[in-house]
């Protein structure tokens, strides 16, 4: 019965962290990256809640994802203390953020690309 306790509260976790960061890509760290539209494609936790896997799509900056992400991770504490200042009265400690990039968009379209070339030729 545990095991099953312990995943809904991930799963609360993850979805608290996965609005909250959206918003505050949204509104405040749009300052820190120069006005470059950044969303979360989701958020998985570690076993232990201190560690936040954090999945992030540029679908309007793909030539730029790698600066970005240069630059995400540069401000990475700030993003922290935001997200803190958020979440004070909610979670006892937040965890700490890994960003990755997203690239599902990108595969998604490469696949759709493949199947019109495909029924094109056929």
């Amino acid at each position: 019965m545990a095991p099953a306790i312990h995943s809904v509260r991930k799963e609360q976790m993850c979805r608290l962290l996965y609005k909250e960061l959206g918003t505050l890509f949204l509104t405040e760290a749009i300052a820190l990256l120069d006005n470059t539209l950044v969303s979360v494609a989701a958020v998985y936790m570690g076993k232990d809640f201190g560690v936040a896997k954090v999945y992030l799509s540029f679908s309007l900056h793909e030539e730029k994802k790698e600066a970005l992400m240069q630059r995400i991770t540069y401000h990475k504490q700030t993003i922290r203390r935001l997200l803190g200042k958020r979440l004070a009265h909610r979670v006892r400690k937040i965890p700490d953020l890994l960003f990755y990039a997203d690239d599902t968009v990108m595969q998604g379209a490469r696949v759709t690309a493949l199947i019109d070339q495909l029924s094109q030729e056929v």
